[in-house]
C-alpha cells in the first residue's frame, strides 16, 4: 500500500510505503530515484503485525523505485502508480503532485484561470478520471 499526503506549509508530499510481512524475513529496504538507488539509505521498519513501513517526504514529481528484501531479492509493489520493464529490470513509478482539497471563495465577477496538464507516458487512457466541478 502507498499513501500520499501533502505536508502542511510545505511543497513536500509525505509518502508512506507499506509491504506485507511475507515480503522479507529479516530486512526490507526502499530503493529508488529519491535515494540514488542506495540499498542502505532507507531501511523499512517492521510493524507490530509483521509488515514493513517507511515514510518519506518527497518533492512533487515521478520516482522510480523497488524494494530489496533481505539484501538479495527485489520485490514488486502492485500499489505503484505505474510499472515498466526496460532491459528486464522491472521498476515501479510513484507520481506525486502537491494538491489542494477544500473550499475557495471568490467575489462576484471574479475571473478564474485554471491550467491543467495531464501528461502520461502510458497512452491517452492513463489520464482518465480528471474531473472539475465549479459551482
Amino acid at each position: 500500500m502507498i499513501r500520499k499526503k501533502p505536508v502542511a506549509n510545505s511543497k513536500k508530499v509525505a509518502v508512506t510505503f507499506e509491504m506485507p510481512a511475507e515480503a522479507a524475513s529479516t530486512s526490507l529496504c526502499l530503493v529508488g530515484d529519491f535515494n540514488s538507488w542506495d540499498p542502505n539509505a532507507t531501511s523499512m521498519k517492521r510493524l507490530k503485525g509483521g509488515g514493513w513501513s517507511a515514510t518519506l517526504r518527497l518533492d512533487a514529481g515521478n520516482y522510480r523505485f523497488r524494494y530489496l528484501a533481505d539484501g538479495a531479492k527485489w520485490e514488486n509493489d502492485p500499489a505503484a502508480d505505474a510499472a515498466s520493464d526496460p532491459a528486464n529490470t522491472m521498476t515501479f513509478t510513484l507520481s506525486l503532485t502537491k494538491s489542494f482539497s477544500g473550499w475557495l471563495s471568490f467575489g462576484p465577477g471574479t475571473e478564474i484561470r485554471l491550467d491543467i496538464e495531464a501528461v502520461s507516458q502510458y497512452g491517452d487512457n492513463a489520464a482518465q478520471g480528471l474531473r472539475l466541478v465549479l459551482q
